[in-house]
C-alpha cells in the first residue's frame, strides 16, 4: 500500500512538470512564429505593405526548382531567413511557395498550378517575384537591383515588370 501511495504522490508532480514543459514549448513555438519576417503582413498595422518591385519571370514549371535554389542562395548571401513551402502532388498540383526576408524586406514567389484545370494559363503573365519593403528606397532598391541582375543572368530576357494596375511597364530607372 505504501508503494501505491508513493506512486500516487508522484503522479501530480509528473503531470505538472509535463504540463509546464508543453506550455513552454507552445509559447516558444508561438514566439518564433509571431516574430517571423515571413509573416510580415500579420505584424503590421494596417496589415498592408505595397509591393516596391513587382517583377514577373516567364519561365515554365520545370524551372521553378532552379528559381527556388537561386533565391535560397540570395537569402544565404545576406543571412536572411528562407522558407520553401513548395509542393508537388503528381497529376494534381505543382506549386512554388518561396519566401525570403529580413525584418523590413520580403521577397515572395507564390504560384499554384492545379493540373486538373487550366485556370492558371495566362499567356501574357509570368511567375510573380515580388519585393515588399517597409523601409527607405535607398535600402530596398539595391536589393531589387541585385535580384533583377541575378534573375537576368539565369534567364536572360525573361524578367519584366508590372505597374500598380497590373500593366506591363518599362524597367524602373533605379535598375539602370
Amino acid at each position: 500500500m505504501a508503494v501505491v501511495l508513493k506512486r500516487h504522490r508522484l503522479v501530480p508532480r509528473v503531470v505538472v512538470v509535463g504540463s509546464l514543459v508543453a506550455a513552454m514549448q507552445l509559447a516558444h513555438a508561438q514566439s518564433i512564429d509571431g516574430a517571423s519576417c515571413h509573416d510580415s503582413f500579420e505584424r503590421k498595422s494596417p496589415p498592408f505593405i505595397a509591393p516596391r518591385q513587382n517583377m514577373e519571370l516567364t519561365i515554365d514549371e520545370s524551372q521553378w526548382p532552379a528559381l527556388a535554389r537561386l533565391l535560397q542562395r540570395f537569402a544565404q548571401k545576406r543571412d536572411w531567413s528562407y522558407r520553401d513551402s513548395s509542393r508537388r502532388i503528381p497529376g494534381e498540383l505543382t506549386s512554388i511557395d518561396v519566401s525570403l526576408c529580413q525584418d523590413t524586406i520580403r521577397i515572395l514567389v507564390v504560384e499554384n498550378h492545379w493540373l486538373n484545370t487550366r485556370v492558371f494559363d495566362h499567356p501574357d503573365r509570368g511567375l510573380s517575384v515580388i519585393l515588399y519593403a517597409d523601409t527607405r528606397s535607398d535600402v530596398w532598391q539595391p536589393i531589387g537591383k541585385e535580384l533583377y541582375r541575378d534573375l537576368e543572368a539565369n534567364w536572360p530576357g525573361k524578367a519584366f515588370f508590372r505597374g500598380a494596375d497590373g500593366e506591363r511597364i518599362n524597367r524602373p530607372a533605379y535598375l539602370n
